[in-house]
């Protein structure tokens, strides 16, 4: 393995699921205390890299993070890669899973894509070590591949290494696989088992890199997990399973839980979440675990996005039989009834990107609706108890930070570094301030390496005059206006 990851070091990435942002949010929710974003401590085991905590180092100078690795290629990088950021804030080691001493106490415990790729025993250390290192009231965020969903996936894995049994090399292993593949998609019946999926599949393989398939499909190790499996071995080591970083999915369609006829069949929430990877044959999971000591209220309730901040990726579509509709991108239409529900998911849609805390959102809300400055008792209860609901639908997304982003563009605007960094080495795609890679477009790329907050409008397009004569002032400013809408710019 450290071999197979010297040669082709894994191009692994932000993973906003895995964000503290994300964590404490859920966290609170079920009813603990976790500790502030801008001022916690991060550990990532496995973390590659560092691409996954390089960019969260940037955006949270106030916090620590911590890396390991067993690829000593892949933490020099890391290593390059932070200190040309001028990061003093993580610290990035080479380090078996299996044989890692006492690392300290962390708040956060990431394993972003390591659980299902390494030898049972590995498993357990880094279970282990879990437990060692999390905090009285920390959380850690595991992921793995899924049972029943990932079956087919496991299909095209065996596929895969059957086409690349006779190389040793990692490189000819993938180029193998990549042929048998090929031939296999062409020859596939379409009424064999699983057929369509696993041509789906086969056709991902595409747009994935030589490295992605290298560890992914054709590692040594590849052991997927049900859910109830998965919850008793950390119980094991006396974790308890907590929710799931993707807060939707661990509902049917809302806080409601589970239809009634499916509820009698699941004793607790971890048997009801595997009920609903049965029906929905999800393949991949992102489990978040507390200390088995920490008792998990998992009655919510919508007085805890009292100290959240909310946002939606939803537009309006108008309204339609006394609704007020609305569409999260590549989901069904959605509505309220309500002029007040619908009043906060139109001021949400405005601040975006920028969340807003709850209570602001609700005073702003009524204020919209009538004028008055305040929302009252009741007023929080319809919009929370709405809004909780949306949550548990992927109509709203929830947090405890407010991401750092600009309020307004600036005269002297200052970008992300980290995406400031990405662009200078003409990367066509940039972590954001919500720690997600969004795409960038030529003109995009020209402007954020100059966005340092210390160059003012002037001299920004002065700048990009040199080698673009053509450009002017409208065209700077609606860069500026698509580098905001994108969670580019950050405060001072």
């Amino acid at each position: 393995m450290p071999n197979a990851y010297d040669q082709f070091p894994y191009d692994g990435g932000a993973c906003a699921a895995s964000h503290p942002d994300n964590l404490s949010a859920i966290a609170l929710l079920f009813g603990l205390s976790p500790a502030k974003v801008d001022s916690c401590r991060v550990l990532e085991l496995g973390c590659g890299t560092g691409a996954n905590l390089l960019p969260m180092a940037a955006a949270l100078p106030g916090s620590r993070f911590v890396g390991v690795d067993l690829s000593r290629v892949q933490i020099d990088g890391g290593l390059a890669e932070s200190a040309s950021l001028g990061l003093d804030n993580l610290t990035l080691m080479t380090g078996d899973l299996a044989g890692l001493a006492e690392l300290g106490s962390f708040d956060y415990v990431i394993a972003q894509g390591v659980f299902s790729w390494v030898p049972r025993a590995v498993q357990e250390a880094l279970l282990r070590v879990t437990r060692e290192c999390l905090a009285e009231d920390g959380v850690a965020y595991v992921s793995y591949d899924a049972l029943p969903g990932a079956y087919p996936r496991l299909a095209v894995r065996d596929l895969l290494a059957f086409g690349a049994r006779r190389e040793t090399a990692p490189g000819k292993r993938v180029e193998a696989a990549r042929r048998f593949a090929a031939l296999a998609a062409r020859r596939l019946e379409d009424r064999a088992p699983n057929s369509a999926a696993i041509r789906r599949l086969i056709g991902e393989l595409g747009g994935m890199s030589d490295a992605y398939v290298l560890h992914d499909y054709l590692s040594e190790c590849h052991d997927a997990s049900t859910l109830t499996d998965f919850a008793s071995r950390a119980d094991a080591h006396r974790l308890r399973y907590m929710g799931d970083a993707q807060f939707h999915t661990m509902f049917a369609s809302d806080a409601s839980g589970l239809p009634p006829e499916l509820g009698a069949w699941a004793e607790d929430q971890v048997e009801a979440e595997q009920l609903l990877d049965f029906i929905g044959q999800r393949p991949f999971r992102t489990s978040l675990l507390c200390r088995a000591e920490r008792r998990v209220d998992r009655k919510l309730t919508w007085e805890r996005l009292e100290d959240l901040f909310l946002t939606t990726y939803a537009e309006p579509r108008g309204r339609e039989d006394e609704h007020w509709l609305f569409r999260v991108p590549s989901r069904e239409l959605f509505g309220t009834p309500s002029p007040l529900v619908a009043a906060a998911l139109q001021r949400l849609i405005d601040a975006r990107p920028r969340p807003l805390p709850f209570s602001e959102l609700c005073d702003q809300a009524r204020a919209s609706v009538d004028g008055k400055k305040r929302a009252t008792a009741e007023d929080r209860k319809a919009i929370g108890t709405d809004l909780l609901a949306a949550a548990a639908a992927s109509q709203v997304e929830l947090g405890t930070w407010d991401r750092g982003l600009a309020t307004k563009i600036e005269e002297k605007p200052r970008a992300f570094s980290f995406a400031r960094r990405q662009a200078q080495r003409g990367g066509t795609a940039a972590v954001n301030l919500w720690h997600r890679a969004v795409p960038l477009d030529p003109g995009q790329r020209a402007v954020l390496p100059l966005l340092d907050g210390r160059r003012t409008r002037a001299q920004i397009l002065s700048a990009l005059k040199k080698a673009r004569p053509e450009t002017d002032g409208p065209w700077l400013e609606a860069q500026l206006s698509s580098l905001e809408k994108a969670a580019m710019l950050g405060r001072e």
